[in-house]
């Protein structure tokens, strides 16, 4: 499947499954024309997927919702 579509089912945005690729996180060719054809299973995969499965949904929302936060103290320390 093409890169953007494995990309898509994995819940990850294009510059992500890219890397993944270029990393050899994933398995895949390059075609002469450029486009990126993965040649993996979605099971798999790296990802949100695994993250979800492995903390279970309830406890990933609040890891991240801290993510989000910490984020933001970040950017901006004066309103953390």
């Amino acid at each position: 499947m093409k890169l953007s579509t494995f990309a898509r089912r994995a819940g990850s945005c294009y510059k992500t499954a890219w890397r993944w690729w270029k990393t050899g996180k994933i398995k895949g060719y390059q075609t002469e024309t450029g486009t990126v054809i993965i040649t993996e299973e979605m099971s798999e995969q790296p990802g949100r997927n695994a993250l979800l499965s492995q903390i279970g949904v309830r406890q990933a929302g609040k890891v991240l919702r801290r993510r989000i936060y910490d984020a933001i103290a970040k950017a901006y320390p004066e309103y953390a």
